[in-house]
């Protein structure tokens, strides 16, 4: 089972065996050493691209990054490919059938109004890159498309964007919040779940027309959201937290784990899940 893994300051990491041990695969080709995003191409495994820069922020400092690195043999090499200036990546979205077609969510410099502040995209691997304008300067943390057309993107300040015409252009949606949202997922066109700040979770039954506020059982931040079908799935978030349900998010119960450590984002499929977290 193959696994890699973004660490901040350290690069990125590959496991072969289910996580019993660990490689470095960066070493040698990355200029900078924090990762804020690894997406790994559906179509094409091979394919791998690491967006750079400590996506989480902190309130003393967080290190940047150089742009998007691309490696097309599973992270034996790696190519700088651009978004040089871009400071923070905070996710990575690859087509799941096409390994050239990518989007890239930047936040740019975390602490002050920045230029290149938004949503990149590229349809050749990284050789061209294409800015989105997504009417707003707000910071981004996460992005999901539910196809190749019909797309989300959440923020501070309860931002939220909605494309559907492949991120060609970006509307408003009205979240009903002000709170931060780091993470969206849907699992299919009309059910889809926004976690952030607070323990906040978000749902909508109608393609996100309406979104309603399930009752808070943690005040922790939840980073990441991901349903396996349209009644289990998972967050995680603050100080090992990880809450399951599986009533399509009606309920929601806390997995116990012997960690404390703050977990950043969960991978689930019908054979395996994974979760990263901080620190390692």
């Amino acid at each position: 089972m193959t696994y890699y893994f973004g660490s901040v300051g350290g690069g990125v990491w590959k496991t072969i065996d289910g996580g019993l041990e660990w490689s470095n695969i960066s070493d040698g080709y990355f200029k900078t050493g924090s990762v804020g995003a690894l997406a790994v191409s559906e179509s094409d495994p091979n394919v791998i691209y690491a967006g750079m820069g400590e996506a989480c922020i902190r309130p003393v400092m967080t290190s940047h990054g150089d742009g998007v690195y691309r490696s097309t043999d599973a992270g034996d090499t790696w190519s700088h490919i651009g978004l040089d200036e871009s400071r923070t990546i905070s996710q990575v979205i690859v087509h799941p059938k096409n390994s050239d077609l990518v989007y890239v969510a930047v936040q740019g410099d975390q602490y002050t109004a920045s230029k290149t502040r938004g949503i990149y995209r590229s349809f050749d691997g990284g050789e061209n890159w294409e800015y989105q304008d997504n009417t707003t300067n707000r910071d981004l943390f996460g992005v999901h498309f539910v196809d190749s057309k019909i797309g989300w993107i959440v923020g501070d300040g309860g931002i939220l964007l909605h494309t559907n015409d492949g991120g060609n252009t970006w509307r408003h949606q009205n979240s009903g919040t002000d709170q931060t949202l780091l993470a969206c997922h849907f699992s299919g066109l009309q059910k889809g779940w926004i976690v952030g700040e607070n323990g906040l979770i978000l749902h909508t039954d109608d393609g996100g027309k309406n979104w309603s506020s399930k009752t808070h059982i943690t005040r922790k931040t939840l980073r990441d959201v991901m349903f396996l079908d349209s009644q289990n799935g998972w967050a995680v978030g603050e100080n090992g937290l990880i809450l399951f349900t599986n009533n399509g998010g009606q309920n929601w119960q806390v997995e116990q784990i012997k960690v404390t450590e703050n977990l950043l984002d969960i991978y689930v499929n019908k054979w395996i899940s994974c979760i990263v977290g901080a620190h390692g």
